[in-house]
């Protein structure tokens, strides 16, 4: 029996990581028969193995289904969204960033921060001003929390 594979891919050239999505539920899918993701679903998406955020969006097409023999990994190794939030950094911004991803069952939130630590956060900055992102120094100052995937 196949099995539907929820899928993106990372929009960054030298990465190109895939990203596990969880399957939609069927209330989901029932709520919006012709399409899924619906053609006005975006949103901002970290990747864990490089550290770049971009928005990911029904409109480019970047959500994939793919049929395989296989239960998705999603389902077999408990994988989970994760919201990430913070205030931008940058002197004099404070901009709300706030950013999704999704981790194998194993990560911990401890884990997830020492990512967004050891790659940065790479996007701009939605303040209008120019600048990237740029984290707090304290850890304790971003918000990572278990979510609903953001559908």
């Amino acid at each position: 029996m196949p099995y539907a594979h929820w899928k993106m891919r990372c929009h960054t050239p030298t990465c190109r990581k895939t990203i596990e999505l969880p399957v939609p539920t069927r209330e989901q899918l029932h709520a919006n028969p012709g399409e899924w993701p619906r053609r006005t679903w975006s949103t901002s998406f970290l990747c864990l193995w490089c550290g770049h955020v971009d928005t990911y969006s029904a409109s480019r097409k970047d959500v994939q289904v793919y049929l395989l023999p296989q239960e998705p990994p999603y389902r077999l190794r408990g994988y989970q969204a994760w919201s990430i939030r913070f205030l931008c950094g940058e002197q004099n911004c404070d901009t709300l960033v706030e950013t999704y991803t999704t981790a194998d069952g194993s990560i911990t939130k401890d884990a997830i921060l020492d990512r967004i630590y050891q790659f940065g956060v790479h996007s701009d900055c939605s303040s209008g001003k120019g600048h990237k992102w740029t984290l707090p120094p304290q850890r304790d100052r971003v918000q990572v929390e278990v979510c609903v995937f953001p559908w």
